[in-house]
């Protein structure tokens, strides 16, 4: 006869494989289930997406978010976003230019070009200037003023609003969509990929957790005409710039060939104090 203790282990390890096996099951018919669902959604904003687009419809008014609830997780951590924010994945009915109350609208493309929450601040100021959102800015606009924030700071120029419309130009892609990219003088930052497939469909939706009245340093809020609003802002700025001349030191800033001297001058400078050193 087997003693009592192996008749124990005997079991234990029957319920564990059975336990195990079913849980195997489980887990597998979990994501059966998740695919499934997830294929649903995806026929279905196909299907509303070509009866909305043969009615008309701009883009924002067609376009369902194609993203998941498992994508969170990685939006979260790619963004930087802290338990200030709330984010949540839009419902197949929800549109980008819809919102729920006190959410705003971005996409996961924007966040793979460089944007951060919080939005940084110069970022912020430049979109209350030309009265757009944010949210509205294609994922190049991102990398282009980042990159161009980057290079300021290096030079240790004010990232004001001021300088920057004297670098960037603004281009309107559509009802909703600006592009902002840095002027021609400025091609030697580059880097951004042509095109963004299917950036428009992977959109989000995120809240700032906060007493403040507008946490966010500008207005949020689509304009009901934000091109018009854009190109006025522009030409003003243009028209003030040419009236108010020379502004100190951001107006040294012009063009390539004055940030290549810059560049050279602040060279020369190192070196000389390096120099001094008796560095080799």
């Amino acid at each position: 006869m087997s003693s009592p203790d192996s008749n124990v282990v005997r079991n234990v390890a029957e319920f564990v494989d059975s336990s195990s096996l079913f849980g195997a099951r489980a887990r597998e018919d979990e994501i059966s289930s998740l695919a499934d669902l997830h294929r649903a959604r995806i026929l279905r904003i196909d299907h509303d997406d070509a009866q909305l687009a043969a009615q008309g419809c701009t883009w924002y008014e067609v376009k369902a978010s194609t993203l998941r609830e498992s994508d969170l997780s990685l939006i979260r951590d790619k963004a930087g976003i802290s338990e200030l924010y709330e984010v949540v994945v839009p419902r197949v009915e929800a549109r980008a230019h819809r919102p729920s109350a006190g959410f705003h609208t971005f996409n996961v493309n924007q966040i793979d070009r460089g944007l951060r929450f919080p939005i940084p601040k110069f970022i912020a100021s430049l979109c209350e200037h030309l009265e757009v959102s944010p949210s509205q800015l294609t994922p190049n606009s991102f990398s282009s003023l980042l990159s161009l924030g980057i290079l300021l700071q290096y030079f240790r120029i004010p990232l004001s609003t001021y300088t920057l419309m004297r670098l960037i130009q603004i281009k309107n892609l559509g009802p909703g969509k600006f592009y902002i990219s840095n002027k021609k003088e400025l091609g030697f930052i580059g880097g951004n990929p042509s095109s963004h497939k299917g950036w428009m469909s992977r959109y989000f939706f995120i809240k700032r957790i906060s007493s403040r009245e507008n946490p966010w340093g500008c207005n949020m809020s689509s304009m009901s005409s934000p091109e018009c609003s854009v190109v006025r802002n522009v030409a003003e700025f243009v028209d003030s710039s040419s009236l108010s001349g020379a502004r100190g030191r951001e107006d040294k800033i012009l063009s390539s060939a004055d940030l290549h001297r810059a560049r050279i001058l602040r060279i020369d400078h190192d070196e000389a104090q390096l120099a001094a050193q008796g560095c080799t």
